[in-house]
């Protein structure tokens, strides 16, 4: 049952970003080595991202896993995929090749977004995997194991998605985050909008005294 009093589409991730992108157009949100990410950068990119997954046939609900290290074109993607309306799944990038291949066919993953020293390990697997599962690569060649690299969606993208507020609720599914499995195989701990869109909003009380231009070490 819905939640009367999430009605705004800022209780869905997608909202909730395209909010802060909006707020900070112009103001630093990512520091990537020499890359500087506005948020109306980081809005473009995640939105051609957001594109290039829907072009390759990714709907509302179906589920976008990531495997790669901190980087603001992990986190453009990672947002691209909720603008697109996936659920999202992030993978330990040391996880071993039999530990990805038995959780992307445990969510029934449709996409893998992942960084380009990651692409042998999943080809190493990709016999098992889903039927028709899309690999996006965060490099910018081309290689014959993924499908698109980021700069293929940067060129190929025009920076605007339709906003899918309409369909998606603060109630559906948002990021399935796997546990530590200290106890047995990790478990997926399902996370609705609303309640991953809390859980960033609660970020900075975290961390004491948080400001405008604070920031954070990721």
């Amino acid at each position: 049952m819905s939640n009367p009093d999430l009605h705004s589409d800022t209780y869905t991730v997608a909202g909730a970003f395209r909010t802060m992108c909006r707020w900070n157009a112009g103001s630093e949100l990512i520091i990537d080595g020499e890359l500087r990410y506005t948020g109306a950068r980081l809005a473009y990119e995640a939105a051609c991202v957001a594109e290039s997954l829907q072009r390759a046939g990714i709907m509302t609900g179906d589920r976008v896993a990531f495997l790669g290290a901190n980087s603001a074109r992990y986190f453009a993607a990672f947002f691209g995929a909720h603008l697109a309306g996936a659920t999202t799944c992030n993978i330990h990038p040391r996880e071993t090749p039999a530990f990805l291949g038995l959780t992307l066919r445990r969510l029934n993953a449709r996409a893998i977004v992942c960084d380009a020293d990651q692409l042998e390990k999943i080809s190493a697997v990709r016999h098992a995997l889903p039927d028709g599962l899309f690999v996006l690569s965060l490099g910018d060649a081309t290689p014959a194991l993924a499908d698109l690299t980021f700069d293929d969606a940067l060129q190929n993208g025009s920076g605007r998605i339709e906003d899918i507020a309409a369909v998606i609720s603060p109630d559906d599914l948002a990021v399935v985050i796997l546990s530590s499995g200290s106890t047995g195989t990790p478990k997926g701990i399902l996370h609705s909008q609303s309640n991953f869109v809390r859980w960033m909003r609660a970020t900075p009380a975290l961390f004491g005294h948080v400001e405008r231009g604070t920031r954070f070490l990721v």
